[in-house]
């Protein structure tokens, strides 16, 4: 009895995900995250430092307060032979992610504000965009949940 179920139960670990694998598909396991991203461009960024979010669907809307860190991008380095590599660096701007559990896919109204280190408002604006399904392992192999984003570029607020 004992080798039976170690036996159906390597036999449901084996099945776990086999069905983009035999679809010719390779799939990651890495996971979406329900919510809306925030970029904010240099010089911008600098005059930034806290950012809050209200996104709204239907008759429901959520706030949230979006922590911000420094973006980075990656600077490819000489290759070593066949060993090739990239560093991260700052580019100057922020991100942020405001995660929203019950964010549908569908149309959105996101209203950004963003204010200084005294407090002081620096922009407050509405976008309307729609949340997408993201596909973090590739397309047909799951994981994936609503995003969206939008961008701050001198001021000025726009969808992703």
């Amino acid at each position: 009895m004992r080798v039976f179920a170690v036996a159906a139960c390597l036999a449901a670990l084996t099945a776990c995900g086999s069905t983009a694998f035999e679809a010719g598909r390779q799939c990651t396991m890495m996971a979406g995250v329900r919510g809306v991203n925030v970029g904010i461009e240099p010089p911008y960024a600098a005059r930034v430092a806290t950012a809050a979010m209200q996104v709204c669907w239907g008759t429901t809307c959520r706030a949230s307060e979006v922590e911000l860190l420094p973006s980075t991008d990656s600077v490819p380095q000489p290759c070593k032979g066949e060993v090739c590599s990239a560093q991260m660096t700052p580019t100057g701007g922020k991100t942020g992610l405001a995660q929203i559990g019950d964010l549908p896919q569908a149309p959105i109204a996101i209203t950004l504000t963003l204010k200084d280190k005294a407090g002081k408002r620096l922009l407050r604006q509405k976008v309307a965009t729609t949340a997408k399904m993201s596909e973090p392992n590739g397309p047909g192999c799951g994981g994936g949940a609503p995003y969206a984003g939008v961008t701050v570029r001198d001021g000025k607020v726009t969808a992703q």
